[in-house]
Parts: structure tokens; C-alpha cells; sequence
């Protein structure tokens, strides 16, 4: 029910519009003699009807075309009617029916009500010419006072809420249509997106390619037919696989998977191809399926090879700068001490002369025949004798053998040695010679301190691997090294030969592990190995 809804009553009897605006205006004791009138029927001395004030606004008229007029003044002042009580006979002018047909030409919403003794139309024709049947209704005369009452507020509040499901209907429409624009106009920027990148876009759904971008010429298309006729690289196959599955599992892959394919299906060096993929899970048809983007990354693949290559002929270069050094310096003392040797042979009363520059020679012999082992053992190292033992037998081995040097440097030594640390297999030799190469040189960062000089290792696992660290107070490497430490022949020590800590990361690499620098909580440097549990490598 809504505050003062609007009545139109159209009768030509006087008498009946009186009844409406008493009946609905104010509240009145109505009596039989207050209703004389053949149209009414009551029952009893009189009929009490109680309301709490004037909820209506009651307008009449006497004509059919007058009705009408109402009716379009009230639209075009957006003052509706809500009901529309309509007598069928109105002599002289047009009857209820050609007036209710009008009414509901202009107003869809309003109700209406025909009012009649006598009809020259039955209800199911009166239905059919002035539709909705819903919002038409007869009122036979003569009727009761109550009837007219109830009749009103039940249809005042039929109206009142359909009136907010309208409201609620065209909000409801208003968000539909938003949203309809906003996603064509998402479809439309997808859509350009996807016709203009730069890579190739495909969506498998049920293991099978329902979608595949537009072809971006001829690379990115051999890129998107091969995944659908599965030119893959052998040993790519069920990576592949494993990408696509765990994009499914996850929703999303975690990293890119890099991958090699021929487009033509002939697996050459020349032909292969290199790209890079990443995906996610889409909705497809109201099931999951993976939408897969994809670059060529062949050109970069030649770049960081060309780029491989450079950093291996500068190595190579370090590495032969590194060679003469060491080479150059003895054999320099060799050719003076031959000269020597010449100039006392002349003079046979310095024998003894010629056998110390002998001596001499022999010693820068040596140096050259150890430098030239080194390099030999750096270059063809011996393959691991692979053990099950624990970690702390080569640890406590190394620490025994630096004892006595650190305690003679002043350096503390502090072990803290996980216990019920997993055995595993290593070669216990070469983890001992890479401790104590890695102690060795902390000592040697340690040298200048003056204030107190710790040395670290600790050990702890994982779940899959073991680790050790070995960490120094010392002063750290330099940011401009820390690149360059592991690379052979590198070194800022006067006396070093630049191989310990090639060889510590050659003889980790072989035991499928990593070496890594990391700055120390002792305010030095920290080499920390991680070696793994589950691998084994066998002896030759």
C-alpha cells in the first residue's frame, strides 16, 4: 500500500460517485438511509467501517472520455492512477469498454475494475479486448459497502508491488546491461589483445586445442602447430606432460618451462627452435581448461650461447695469463742462473758456485713441474670414490690437520656438528681437502685483523640434502670479486695460485652439489656446501 494512491471513478450516476468518495475518504457509521439506491445491497440497520484516514485520493467523472483525458494528464504529470473503477454504461457517450481499451492503451500498470448491473459482453470477451486478465476485474452492482473498501486496498496493494518489482526489474535490467557493456568491452580489449601480441596464445580443453591465436607469422605459427602435432625435442616430450598436468593440478605454473621444438618435424641442429611457455586454468564451456602463452626465445638461446662462449675464451684467457705467470717467473731464474753457471765455468775453483745455482734451478724446476700438476689435476680431475659415511668423519679430519696452524694464528675454532646427521655418499679424500681449503683460506682473510679472529662450521639437513658451512670474521670478499672467486687462476693473495676455489666447486659439482658465497653472520665471508642425500654418484 503506498501514501494517497490515486482512484478514478467513471459512473453517470451521481449518486454512485458519492458512495465512492464517502466509502474511501473519510471513516464513517454508514446507515441504510445514507444508501437509498438500487446500486447498493446492505445487510442490517447499518454497516460500520472504521478507517485510519484518508489513504486514497478519490477523483470522478461522468463520461468515458473524460476518463481518458484524466488518465493522460495524470501520465504526463507522472501522477498515475492506481485504480480505475469503470461503469459499462455511460450514456451519451462511449461505454466502459471502448473507455477501458484507451485506459490500458495509456497506462499498462493501472488496475481495472468494471463496474455493472447489465454488460452486452461476457467477462471472457472483455478479457480478450482489454488484456492482462490479471489486471481486470468486474464488480457486479448492487454490492456491499465492504466490498468496495477491501476491493481498494487489496488492489492499492497488488499495485504498490508490482510497482517495485518493476523498480527492482529495471535496476536489475540497468546492472545487466552495464555489465553487458562491460564485458563486450572487455571481449573487445581481449580480443585486440590477443590479435595483436607479440606471441602465440592457445587453450586446450580435455587434452585437446580448442583455440589458437591468430597466426603472428611464420615462427610463432610452427610454434602453435607443434604443439598440436607434437614436434617435440625426444627428451622435451614429457616435459611437456608434466607442465600440463601440473597447470591443471595448481591452476597456474609456478615457473616457465623452456622447450624445444621442429617445425617442420626433422629433428636438426638448424631446425630446432627454443620456446618459452607459461599457463594458467580458464573456465571453457563451464569446464577447466589451459590457456598456454608462448614466445620464441630462440634468438636469445643463440645470444647466451655466443655469450657462453665469450666468458669461456676470456676464461680461457685469465687461465693462460695465469699459466705464463706462474711459468714465466721460474723460468726467468733459470735462464740467469744458466748464464751463472756459464760465466763459473770459465772459473773451475767455484764448483761449489755452479752446484748451488744448480740447486736453484732445480727448485724453479720443481715450481714449474707443481704448477703444471695442478693445472693437469684441475683440468682432468679424478672421478669421486663414492661412499656411504657421515659428514662429520672429513670434518673433524680437516680440523685436526688446521689445529696447530690456527692455534698458532690466534684464530678460534668453533664447531657446531648437527647430531643424528643422515650418512650419505661422498668421497671422504676430497670433502677433507675442500674443509681444509676453505679453512686455509679464511685463515689467510684473517691475517690483518687485529681484533678476534673466529672460524665456523656448522652442519644441519633437510629433508633431501645436507649442509655445511665454513664462515670467517675476516673482512669479506669485496662485492667486485664475489664473481670471480670460483673462476680458475683468479686470486688477490701475492703467493696463490688461484685453484683452491675452482677446485672446492669441481670437486662439489661432481657429488651433484652446489658451493655458494654468502656474507657471514661473523661479519666475513661464508662458504656454504649443500650436498644431496639421494644421489649417488658411482666410482670409475
Amino acid at each position: 500500500m503506498i501514501d494517497q494512491a490515486r482512484i478514478l471513478v467513471a459512473d453517470d450516476n451521481p449518486i454512485l460517485l458519492d458512495c465512492f468518495k464517502d466509502i474511501l475518504l473519510e471513516e464513517k457509521i454508514f446507515h441504510i438511509s445514507n444508501f437509498n439506491n438500487s446500486h447498493l445491497l446492505t445487510h442490517g440497520v447499518k454497516e460500520i467501517i472504521k478507517k485510519p484516514g484518508a489513504a486514497f485520493e478519490v477523483v470522478c467523472c461522468d463520461q468515458g472520455d473524460k476518463a481518458v483525458g484524466i488518465i493522460q494528464t495524470a501520465l504526463t504529470e507522472k501522477r498515475p492512477f492506481t485504480i480505475a473503477f469503470l461503469d459499462m454504461r455511460m450514456p451519451p457517450g462511449p461505454n466502459g469498454l471502448w473507455t477501458a481499451k484507451k485506459i490500458r492503451e495509456l497506462d499498462p500498470y493501472v488496475e481495472i475494475v468494471m463496474v455493472s448491473a447489465y454488460s452486452d459482453y461476457g467477462p471472457e470477451e472483455i478479457t480478450s479486448l482489454v488484456p492482462p486478465a490479471h489486471k481486470l476485474f468486474y464488480l457486479k452492482k448492487p454490492f456491499q459497502i465492504r466490498e468496495i473498501y477491501y476491493l481498494t486496498h487489496v488492489l492499492c496493494s497488488k499495485w504498490a508491488y508490482e510497482q517495485k518489482l518493476l523498480c527492482l526489474n529495471k535496476n536489475l535490467e540497468d546492472k545487466v546491461t552495464q555489465r553487458t557493456k562491460a564485458l563486450d568491452a572487455s571481449e573487445k580489449r581481449f580480443r585486440l589483445l590477443v590479435e595483436n601480441v607479440i606471441f602465440g596464445i592457445l587453450i586446450v580443453h580435455n587434452d585437446r586445442i580448442v583455440f589458437m591465436g591468430p597466426d603472428q607469422g611464420e615462427i610463432s605459427t610452427s610454434v602453435l602447430r607443434s604443439f598440436k602435432t607434437g614436434h617435440f625435442a625426444p627428451d622435451d616430450a614429457e616435459k611437456v606432460q608434466k607442465f600440463y598436468r601440473h597447470i591443471l593440478t595448481t591452476g597456474k605454473s609456478k615457473e616457465g618451462l623452456e622447450i624445444r621444438f621442429f617445425p617442420n618435424g626433422k629433428g636438426t641442429t638448424e631446425n630446432m627452435r627454443w620456446v618459452h611457455c607459461k599457463g594458467s586454468v580458464i573456465e571453457y564451456r563451464g569446464a577447466p581448461a589451459v590457456m598456454i602463452a608462448m614466445v620464441d626465445v630462440t634468438k636469445v638461446k643463440e645470444m647466451e650461447k655466443v655469450l657462453h662462449l665469450r666468458e669461456k675464451m676470456a676464461t680461457l684467457g685469465d687461465v693462460a695469463a695465469g699459466i705464463a705467470h706462474e711459468i714465466r717467473n721460474p723460468l726467468s731464474g733459470i735462464n740467469i742462473l744458466t748464464e751463472g753457471i756459464r760465466e763459473n765455468f770459465e772459473h773451475p775453483e767455484n764448483s761449489e758456485d755452479i752446484k748451488q745455482l744448480l740447486n736453484e734451478i732445480q727448485k724453479a724446476s720443481d715450481k714449474i713441474e707443481s704448477t703444471v700438476r695442478r693445472i693437469l689435476d684441475f683440468s682432468r680431475p679424478s672421478q669421486p670414490h663414492m661412499k656411504k659415511i657421515e659428514i662429520d668423519k672429513p670434518i673433524k679430519e680437516a680440523i685436526e690437520l688446521s689445529k696447530t696452524t690456527l692455534r698458532k694464528s690466534n684464530i678460534t675454532f668453533e664447531s657446531h656438528l648437527s647430531d643424528n646427521l643422515s650418512s650419505l655418499y661422498i668421497d671422504g679424500l676430497l670433502i677433507e681437502q675442500v674443509i681444509l681449503n676453505l679453512v686455509n683460506n679464511a685463515a689467510d682473510a684473517m691475517k690483518k685483523n687485529d681484533g678476534h679472529k673466529i672460524i665456523r662450521i656448522n652442519t644441519w639437513q633437510t629433508d633431501n640434502d645436507l649442509y655445511v658451512s665454513v664462515s670467517d670474521s675476516g673482512a669479506g670478499v669485496p662485492e667486485k670479486f664475489k664473481e670471480k672467486v670460483f673462476d680458475p687462476f683468479f686470486t688477490t693473495k701475492p703467493d696463490g695460485s688461484g685453484i683452491g676455489l675452482s677446485f672446492c666447486q669441481q670437486v662439489i659439482a661432481n657429488h651433484n652439489g652446489t658451493i655458494e658465497l654468502l656474507p657471514s653472520d661473523l661479519g666475513g665471508a661464508e662458504f656454504r656446501l649443500k650436498l644431496p642425500l639421494d644421489k649417488r654418484i658411482l666410482s670409475r
